[in-house]
């Protein structure tokens, strides 16, 4: 026999070894066996068990793999049903199976525990999925852990807590906090009358009606925030974003993913590469961006922005003090109002007052200046262009230009009124 034929006879005896060790061996709690579970034929069993008591303060429900379904009711009554899916190779070992696989339900003075007892069964035969319809008293606090499953609680009134490795959560009209973990499954919540945590990835979350704070940590997953009374803090990477009507503070960091908001109250974002798009801002607009653009319409508030390689298109910002510091983008404001101050560097800027109340200032490089005056504004004007041009076709009282080596230098106006100072280098300024 050649050399190369003993070696694949050898690499197939170890794969069969190889084989028959994952399959018949846990390592160390990893259930091997259930990456095998479909092996098999499936099974139904039905269970159901129903028990009146004084309505707990507190429910636990622990499954592992198929769902778990919480609906709250007016009542002293816990009604429980469960579909047992099992696999096996035929009836008769799927029946031996079901009649050690039952639902366990445990009472402490006023706490009620309900699971089933799938871990006592051998290792060798946990080709199991548990499908838990529940129903209960409404006014307790409800705690539900799974591993693979999807989770589902309603008409609840107490605080509710959900841990889930992987898959779906649904949540809806929850009387307190509800408190959320998982991966791997999308997240809806509606109609949450206390404070919303979700700490997640891989997940798309969607939540509406939320009467207190929200805080969502997401990586990689779509995020959709609607329609809450109080703040809403996000934290996330490669999460796309978008929030509407926030009453309060709106909070945002993220990167790599598109960031929509309208009708908030106060906003700070710090992003990197990200398209930023922000309406109807009531008490504040702040954003920390690199390599982004921000679309920016009906703001109130102080407006500012610090970054690097980002673009502004500012229309109808009705500020106290407009605060904006970028380079290698353009800078366009357009109807709006406050004091401003302007630092850019490799772009052009275009300024549009709806009114002047207060100073302007910019300071550029290597960046064309154009200024759109309200008719009959009466203003202070410098303009200085170091190796440009300045023109003016505003219709100034009084006005001087003059060159002071390779700087051009405008003024124009009374200086009792007030001040706007435009500057650049290696660029031009337009004014009218």
């Amino acid at each position: 026999m050649k050399t190369r034929d003993i070696i694949i006879v050898i690499l197939v005896i170890l794969f069969g070894i190889g084989l028959h060790f994952v399959k018949n061996y846990d390592f160390k709690g990893i259930e091997i066996d259930d990456f095998f579970k479909t092996r098999g034929i499936p099974f139904e069993f039905k269970e159901e068990k129903e028990l009146v008591l004084e309505p707990p303060s507190y429910i636990k429900i622990l499954n592992k793999y198929g769902y778990v379904k919480f609906i709250g009711k007016d009542t002293n009554k816990l009604r429980a049903q469960i579909t047992k899916k099992i696999w096996a190779k035929n009836r008769r070992e799927a029946d031996l199976i079901n009649k050690k696989v039952s639902l366990v339900i445990d009472k402490f003075n006023n706490r009620i525990d309900i699971s089933v007892n799938r871990d006592e069964i051998s290792k060798r035969k946990r080709k199991i999925e548990i499908y838990m319809d529940l129903e209960g008293p409404k006014s307790s606090d409800l705690f539900i852990g799974a591993s693979y499953c999807e989770i589902s609680a309603e008409k609840i009134d107490g605080n509710v807590e959900v841990e889930n490795k992987y898959g779906k959560i649904e949540a809806r009209n929850i009387g307190k906090n509800l408190s959320i973990k998982n991966s791997y499954g999308n997240i809806e919540t509606y109609d949450i009358v206390g404070d919303l945590d979700i700490e997640t990835k891989y997940s798309k979350i969607s939540s509406d009606k939320i009467s207190g704070n929200v805080k969502i940590y997401n990586k990689y997953g779509e995020i959709d925030v609607k329609n809450v009374l109080k703040s809403v803090l996000i934290k996330s990477d490669y999460s796309g974003i978008e929030a509407e009507n926030i009453i309060e503070n709106l909070s945002i960091g993220n990167s790599y993913k598109d960031i929509r908001l309208k009708n908030a109250g106060k906003v700070e974002i710090r992003t990197k590469h990200s398209s930023v798009i922000a309406k109807d801002v009531r008490k504040g607009f702040v954003i920390e961006g690199d390599y982004c653009s921000l679309d920016a319409e009906n703001m109130k508030g102080d407006f500012i922005l610090f970054g690097k390689h980002t673009k502004l298109y500012g229309n109808e910002i009705e500020a106290g003090f407009i605060d904006i510091s970028t380079n290698y983008e353009d800078v366009y404001l357009a109807n709006f109002s406050g004091k401003v101050k302007i630092n850019l560097r490799n772009g052009s800027i275009f300024l549009k007052p709806v009114t002047i109340n207060d100073e302007i200032e910019v300071d550029s490089e290597y960046s064309n200046i154009e200024l759109s005056l309200p008719k009959k504004s009466m203003v202070y004007l410098i303009s200085r262009a170091r190796g440009g041009d300045i023109i003016s076709d505003f219709q100034f009282p009084k006005f001087t230009s003059r060159i002071e080596g390779t700087e051009k230098v405008f003024i124009a106006g009374d200086e009792k009124d007030i001040r706007i100072s435009l500057k650049t280098s290696y660029g031009n300024i337009k004014i009218y």
